[in-house]
This record gives structure tokens, C-alpha cells and sequence, in this order.
């Protein structure tokens, strides 16, 4: 999926998504999923591949799974 998507709400990418992404909620990216993408949003979650920049008000959360290329601006940080 190419686009961009905005809102309020939680949103989560178990496939391929290529755009931008602004949310007043939590971003997931699932496992196996490949995002190109600037994502803002309250909080983000990766499990798959980023390649963007992010930024979070609250945390961004790179589980073992996750892959991230690019910047990062956030509250808090967690990766394993």
C-alpha cells in the first residue's frame, strides 16, 4: 500500500506501506512487514523493517524482531 494516513486512533502493518504516517495513536508494524515511511505518532512499536524517520511523543519500542533505519525522536526508547 502507497499513500498517506492520518487520524486519531491506533494502526498496525502486517504487510508493505510506503508514504507517511501521522497518528494520534500507536503505530505497530508488525513482523515480517516492511514499511518506507516517516511515521509520527503518540507511540511506535516495530517488529518488522522501518526505513524513516520517526518521531513519538511517548516511546518507540523495537522489539527483537525490529529493524530501523533512520532517525529517531522520542520520550523514551526501548529496544531489545
Amino acid at each position: 500500500m502507497k499513500g498517506e494516513v492520518s487520524g486519531d486512533g491506533d494502526f498496525q502493518i502486517l504487510g508493505q506501506f510506503e508514504g507517511e504516517i501521522t497518528l494520534s495513536g500507536t503505530v505497530h508494524v508488525g513482523e515480517g512487514a516492511v514499511v518506507d515511511a516517516n511515521i509520527f505518532a503518540t507511540a511506535i512499536v516495530i517488529g518488522g523493517t522501518v526505513r524513516g524517520n520517526l518521531s513519538a511523543s511517548t516511546q518507540v519500542e523495537i522489539l527483537p524482531t525490529g529493524v530501523l533505519t533512520g532517525s529517531l525522536k522520542s520520550g523514551s526508547l526501548t529496544a531489545a
